[in-house]
């Protein structure tokens, strides 16, 4: 049996939800360390770039 290279949509799911998770904790560990903001979060660009 051929498979096809589509990457089926819950698999784009997943791997974009993973994607973000670690972004987001990525930017988490950017955190100004009195932890009141992050002065960039890199979940938030991956996050438009999925949207476009």
């Amino acid at each position: 049996m051929i498979k096809s290279g589509k990457v089926s949509a819950f698999k784009l799911f997943v791997i974009t939800a993973l994607t973000y998770l670690m972004l987001g904790l990525v930017g988490l560990a950017l955190t100004i360390p009195s932890g009141y903001a992050s002065p960039m979060f890199p979940a938030a660009g991956f996050a438009v770039a999925i949207m476009l």
